[in-house]
């Protein structure tokens, strides 16, 4: 079964890291990438396949990642989703934050690929 991770990052280059660090990981995964959690949500809502998990930035405009958690665990058809931030921020109270509106993991985005590779193993296996 191939495996599909939407992106939801308004940095480009980082939307390119981590779709090329997941295909080192792992070249059968797909990746789709929107710039903020409007896109993402017009994309849940038409695309065929929906993703097996979404990996969420929280600085985005139009929609931050906050609105856009809060808004897909009140709908029916993505509430099950798992949803695992990678932001700049390493405040606690965006931790806690997103753990409340039910997100699976918070990863601080990291300089350094290898780091970076070691938090996307532990989401996707």
């Amino acid at each position: 079964m191939k495996h599909k991770i939407l992106i939801v990052e308004d940095d480009i280059d980082d939307q390119l890291l981590f779709t090329e660090t997941i295909h080192d990981i792992d070249p059968s995964y797909e990746c789709a990438c929107v710039c903020n959690g409007a896109e993402a949500i017009s994309y849940l809502e038409n695309t065929v396949t929906l993703p097996s998990i979404i990996l969420l930035d929280l600085n985005m405009p139009l929609m931050n990642g906050f609105d856009f958690l809060e808004t897909i665990k009140k709908m029916e058809n993505f509430r099950h989703l798992p949803v695992v931030i990678f932001s700049t921020s390493s405040a606690i109270q965006d931790m806690q934050r997103t753990k409340r509106l039910g997100a699976k993991s918070f990863f601080t985005k990291s300089n350094h690929i290898k780091e970076m590779r070691i938090n996307l193993i532990k989401v996707l296996f």
